[in-house]
C-alpha cells in the first residue's frame, strides 16, 4: 500500500513539475512573439526612415544637378557668343 501511495506521489510530482516545465516553455515562446514583433516593429521604422533618408538624398541630387544643367547651359551660351565674335571677326578680316 505505501508502495503504491509513493509511486502514484512519484508520478504526480513528476506531472506537477512537467507542467511548470511546459508552463515555463510556454511562457517563453510567448515572450519570444513579443519580441518578434517588436523587432517587426523596429524593422518597419528603420525602413520607414531609410526610405525617407533615400527620398532626401534622391531630392538633393536632383536638385544639384539641375544647377549643373544650368551651368552648362549657361557654358555653352557663353561659348556660342565667342563663336559668334569669332565668326564675325574672321568674316570683317576677310
Amino acid at each position: 500500500m505505501i508502495a503504491i501511495a509513493s509511486i502514484i506521489l512519484t508520478i504526480a510530482s513528476m506531472i506537477w513539475i512537467g507542467g511548470f516545465r511546459i508552463s515555463a516553455v510556454i511562457h517563453e515562446v510567448k515572450n519570444l512573439g513579443v519580441r518578434m514583433d517588436k523587432m517587426d516593429v523596429r524593422m518597419d521604422k528603420m525602413e520607414f526612415r531609410m526610405e525617407k533618408g533615400f527620398e532626401r538624398l534622391e531630392a538633393k541630387l536632383d536638385a544639384r544637378t539641375e544647377r549643373l544643367d544650368e551651368k552648362v547651359d549657361t557654358v555653352k551660351t557663353d561659348l556660342h557668343k565667342v563663336d559668334l565674335r569669332v565668326n564675325t571677326l574672321e568674316n570683317r578680316k576677310t
